[in-house]
């Protein structure tokens, strides 16, 4: 069983993407459950997000226009670089402000048990 789970932000566009259904131990999410996220790499001038979602009544992907979805945490230059997060049923990450020379952003969950 894996500790980790790596989403990388691809910066280059604004664009919503990485959704990823939370439904395996240790990232149960949904159920009270939380996880170390790491960020080796912060955005330089890109905004972005980490959004989650609860879980959808027929068990689907929520729909990317959906109002259940809502910022987990905000990544900017700035941003702090090892978070403790509560773990959504669905997660994901929205670029609001593109950077098209990059970096990507690796978003690193590490398990907690």
């Amino acid at each position: 069983m894996s500790m980790l789970k790596i989403i990388t932000a691809v910066v280059t566009a604004a664009d919503i993407l990485g959704v990823e259904k939370l439904d395996t131990s240790p990232f149960m999410g949904g159920q009270g459950r939380k996880a170390l996220l790491h960020i080796p790499v912060l955005p330089i001038t890109s905004v972005l997000s980490l959004q989650g979602h609860g879980p959808t009544s027929d068990g689907l992907e929520p729909a990317e226009a959906s109002t259940g979805w809502s910022s987990i945490v905000g990544l900017t230059s700035a941003s702090v670089q090892l978070q403790e997060i509560e773990l959504p049923q669905w997660i994901r990450y929205e670029v609001t402000t593109a950077d098209v020379d990059g970096p990507n952003v690796p978003l690193i969950l590490e398990g907690i048990q």
